[in-house]
């Protein structure tokens, strides 16, 4: 997985039990548009990445594991956080949190992006979910299901 995050320009922010958080125009700049694409693109890949090993795992009797995935699209304070005995590369603000909100609530084998990703993205890529309220953020979240292929004209 995080091989298709670097293919795809991203940056691993960190793994959080079976989940990572990447982030996508941080640290190499990138215009909004570009970022949603890549996070988009990178979403689609894992996700069929993680079909094939699925099946694979099945053969072998090994459990499962369930894709979900929550993007958002906003600012954050990107870089070394903590103190001197202990410091991280990280990004912190309301948009990380979003996005770490929309993916607990995304259902199995679902992208779920924010209205702010779904403006970036053609009608014909997403299905409107629902408004979402989610824990730690005050307004209500719009949010949009990514279908898993992109429609090719």
């Amino acid at each position: 997985m995080t091989r298709i995050v670097f293919d795809n320009g991203g940056t691993i922010d960190k793994f959080m039990g079976d989940a990572i958080l990447a982030l996508f125009g941080a640290p190499e700049e990138a215009n909004p548009n570009e970022q949603v694409r890549r996070a988009v693109d990178a979403a689609r890949q894992m996700r069929r990445s993680l079909e094939a090993l699925n099946r694979g795992w099945q053969e072998q009797g090994i459990e499962q594991v369930q894709f979900r995935c929550g993007i958002h699209q906003g600012t954050a304070v990107v870089g070394m956080f903590g103190s001197r005995e202990r410091s991280d590369y990280t990004a912190i603000g309301p948009s990380v949190n979003i996005a770490a909100r929309i993916q607990e609530a995304a259902d199995p084998d679902c992208i779920l992006v924010s209205a702010a990703v779904a403006d970036y993205l053609g009608e014909d890529e997403i299905v409107k979910f629902s408004p979402l309220k989610l824990k730690g953020v005050d307004e209500t979240v719009l949010t949009f299901a990514v279908k898993p292929e992109r429609d090719v004209h």
